[in-house]
């Protein structure tokens, strides 16, 4: 899979962000425009869902981190679900998981705590 994918969802109870592909410097547009659209929705719960995502260049993790503070801004919160191990290796060694807590499965992350 190349390039990024996106898609966005709304359910009752929280919103799910789902990045598939890569996330490469060449994707920064299309990125952008997925954060912009869930910040805007003012969710109280953001999922942001890896379990496809193959690759995470470094300025994706700084799109993640600008999502996380816009939404915390608005009393939310933004949860990271399912990244495959090399992703979550790359989180945990950015210390991005002292942030954006990292859960195994979405339906993990979605559970109010």
């Amino acid at each position: 899979m190349s390039g990024l994918q996106t898609q966005f969802d709304i359910q009752p109870n929280a919103c799910i962000l789902t990045l598939s592909g890569n996330a490469a410097a060449t994707d920064a547009g299309r990125l952008d425009h997925a954060i912009d659209n869930a910040i805007a929705s003012r969710p109280d719960l953001l999922v942001i869902d890896l379990s496809n995502l193959a690759f995470i260049g470094s300025f994706a993790i700084g799109a993640l981190i600008r999502l996380e503070k816009s939404v915390r801004a608005d009393s939310g919160t933004v949860r990271l679900a399912a990244p495959q191990p090399q992703i979550h290796t790359l989180l945990t060694q950015s210390r991005l998981d002292q942030k954006l807590p990292i859960f195994p499965t979405v339906e993990s992350a979605l559970v109010k705590r």
